[in-house]
């Protein structure tokens, strides 16, 4: 019959052997997984924009006051460099004008808008903004510009 001592040692064995193998099980062990998600996108920003009354021929180099407020509507922080007139609307100095007084030359006015400051502007999520301003000037032509008298301007501009 095995003396306890062989049998203490021969359960002590086991007991490593075991311990060992759950071990080498552990490290070794493999698995896969997976998931999706949509990347979020971008969305408008929205621009505000307040163009004082006032022009007449000439007025430069002041012109009237713009001004106005990019804000972030999106769920997503978005980064914009500047405000500058709609290219859809460069050829008529990013303006356009009431029925009434159609015979408006715009492409006597001319649009300036100074850099943000802090540019590139990060606008928060949910409402983030900042604000602009410039200046709108009606160019004296040389011509008759009775047309644009009490011309109703609506001036377009974006963000980007």
């Amino acid at each position: 019959m095995p003396s306890v001592r062989t049998l203490t040692a021969t359960a002590v064995g086991v007991a490593v052997i075991a311990i060992a193998a759950v071990a080498f099980a552990f490290w070794t062990t493999t698995g896969t997984g997976s998931d999706t998600g949509t990347v979020g996108t971008a969305g408008n920003v929205t621009v505000s924009v307040n163009l004082a009354d006032g022009n007449f021929p000439g007025d430069g180099p002041t012109g009237v006051a713009v001004s106005g407020t990019v804000t972030n509507p999106t769920n997503s922080d978005i980064s914009i460099t500047e405000v500058s007139g709609d290219p859809s609307y460069a050829a008529t100095s990013h303006l356009t004008v009431d029925a009434a007084h159609s015979g408006c030359k715009l492409s006597d006015f001319a649009l300036t808008i100074d850099p943000l400051t802090g540019s590139p502007v990060t606008l928060a999520a949910k409402g983030g903004s900042t604000t602009f301003t410039g200046k709108l000037v009606m160019n004296e032509s040389g011509a008759n510009q009775n047309a644009c008298q009490g011309a109703v301007l609506t001036l377009h501009l974006v963000a980007s």
